[in-house]
This record gives C-alpha cells, structure tokens and sequence, in this order.
C-alpha cells in the first residue's frame, strides 16, 4: 500500500492540488470517514488504498447524507470484481492479476535455481478504469484544506 500511497502524493503535488492522508485501523473505514468529514467538510474527492476500502466509504458517505459522485468522487485500486457490479459503478487503478500470478511463479522459479543471483525488482503498471464513482467536482469546490468556499465575484461590467 505504501507505494500507492506515495504515487497517489505525488500525483497530487505534479498536478498543484492538496490532499491529506488518512489512516484506516483494520476493516472498519467508518471512523476514517467520520474524522476525515469533520476535519475537511468541503471534501470533493477521496482515494482508497483498495478497492474494498473504497465501497465501504461509499457506504459511510451514504450513511452520512454524501452522493458520490456528486458530493464526493471516489476511486479504488485493485478493480475486484464487484467494482462494476455496485452502483455506482467504482472506478478503479486495475493490476493484471494473472501476469502478476505468472510473474511470481517465473521469478520464484528463478530464485529456486540462482539462489545467490541479485534481486529482481519488477513494476506493474496499472491501467485506469473509468465508472461511474468520480464526476468533475462541485462548482463551489473547496480550498486547499478541503472548506467550502463560495465563488469567485465576478469583475464584469
């Protein structure tokens, strides 16, 4: 998760926008959201580290009176089955499992007949899946610290 996570931060800084990262203990992503609401109400956009984490904020948001998309975008990682199943469809970074399953069982192979060969370090890239979980953010979008702000005035005569 970690390098998610730090991907994601650095996603975020190349593109000029804040985020905030929050810590989910277990299963239970309710607290996480509950905190994360109080602390940043304005919020527009949340990323889960996986896909399961992600339904089940959109579980809490609902709980809480937030539509997403509309309120908040939310996105996964991981594209489980069930992320096109849900309404709304949840949209998600996707890992192809089999060649990762496949490129263990290539590597320990490998490892098993050189067992003093260097270490193999391989990236998967992921592929995004667009659904129906993330929409442009409202029009009065908030701040850097995720606080509603209203509108620019307009300075037209």
């Amino acid at each position: 998760f970690d390098e998610r996570v730090r991907g994601f931060a650095r996603a975020m800084r190349e593109a000029g926008l804040p985020s905030a990262r929050g810590t989910i203990q277990g299963d239970d992503v309710d607290p996480a959201i509950r905190s994360l609401l109080a602390e940043r109400p304005g919020i527009t956009a949340i990323f889960a580290a996986n896909d399961a984490f992600a339904l089940s904020a959109i579980r809490a948001l609902a709980q809480r009176g937030k539509r997403v998309p509309q309120d908040v975008s939310i996105m996964g990682f991981d594209d489980i089955d069930v992320a096109g199943q849900v309404q709304p469809g949840l949209t998600t970074m996707a890992i192809d499992k089999m060649s990762m399953g496949r490129l263990a069982t290539d590597l320990l192979d490998f490892r098993l007949g050189s067992p003093n060969a260097a270490t193999v370090i391989v990236t998967l890239v992921p592929r995004l899946v667009v659904r129906e979980s993330v929409a442009d953010p409202p029009s009065s979008a908030g701040d850097a610290q995720g606080n509603q702000v209203p509108p620019a005035a307009s300075n037209e005569t």
